[in-house]
C-alpha cells in the first residue's frame, strides 16, 4: 500500500469521526439571555407589588470579569399594612401614614448566571438583611442631578476601559409621592469603573450573605 494511498484512508476516516468536545470546555455567556432576563425582572411581582428600581451588570464574552458575567438586581418598596385598605388605597394615602410610625418595607430579589443556580431567584429584606437600606442611601447622592460642576448624573458616563455595561433603572412611584399618577421611569447606561459602577460592585458584595431562595412573605 502507498503512502498515498494511505492518507486519502485517513482523511476519509477523520472526515466521519464525530466530533467530540474539548474536555473542560467553558460554556460562552449568552448576552440575550441575560438581557431578556433583566426584561422579565422588571415586572416580576413580589404579591401585589411590582420593583420600583433595578439595577444589572452585564459582561461580554471578551470580558475579564470574577464570578457571574450577568447580575440582575431589583428592588421593591412594600407600602405599610393598612387593615381594610387595598394595595391602591394604600399608595393613595402615602402622605397621611407618613410619620405616624408606619415606614414601607424593602425587599430585593438577585439573579444570575453562575452555574450553582443559573438564573434562580433569590430573595432578602430589610430585617434579614440590615445592608439593605444603607446600600439604598448610598445610590442616592450618586444619581443625585448636579446643576453646576460635571453634570447630572455624574458617575454614569462611559469611561474608556470598555468594561462590562452596568444598568440603573426605575419604574415606579416616588415614595413618599402621593398621588399614584406620578411616577419615574427611566434608564442610566454606564460604565462599571464609574461611580455607579463602584456602588453596584460593593453593594453585590455586601448583600452577598443575604440571598436565600424562599420569598419574602408580605403581611
Amino acid at each position: 500500500m502507498n503512502w498515498t494511498r494511505i492518507a486519502a484512508m485517513l482523511a476519509a476516516l477523520v472526515a466521519f469521526t464525530p466530533a467530540m468536545p474539548l474536555q473542560g470546555a467553558i460554556a460562552q455567556p449568552d448576552p440575550r439571555k441575560c438581557a431578556n432576563t433583566e426584561f422579565a425582572a422588571r415586572s416580576q411581582p413580589l404579591g401585589e407589588f411590582g420593583p420600583f428600581a433595578g439595577a444589572s451588570f452585564k459582561a461580554e464574552d471578551y470580558h475579564d470579569v470574577d464570578g457571574p458575567r450577568c447580575r440582575i438586581i431589583t428592588f421593591y418598596r412594600v407600602p405599610p399594612k393598612v387593615p381594610g385598605a387595598t394595595g391602591a388605597e394604600i399608595r393613595r394615602n402615602l402622605k397621611d401614614l407618613a410619620g405616624k410610625g408606619s415606614a414601607p418595607v424593602f425587599v430585593a430579589r438577585y439573579v444570575d448566571d453562575s452555574r450553582a443556580a443559573a438564573f434562580v431567584s433569590r430573595w432578602t429584606d430589610q430585617a434579614k438583611c440590615p445592608a439593605l437600606v444603607p446600600a439604598l442611601d448610598k445610590l442616592e447622592p450618586i444619581l443625585a442631578p448636579k446643576v453646576i460642576g460635571d453634570g447630572p448624573y455624574r458617575g454614569m458616563e462611559v469611561s474608556g476601559d470598555d468594561g462590562p455595561n452596568v444598568r440603573f433603572w426605575m419604574n415606579g412611584q416616588v415614595y413618599p409621592q402621593p398621588n399614584a399618577d406620578y411616577t419615574l421611569n427611566y434608564a442610566l447606561d454606564g460604565a462599571h469603573g464609574s461611580a455607579f459602577g463602584q456602588w453596584l460592585d460593593e453593594t453585590f458584595k455586601e448583600l452577598d450573605g443575604c440571598w436565600s431562595t424562599d420569598a419574602p412573605v408580605i403581611p
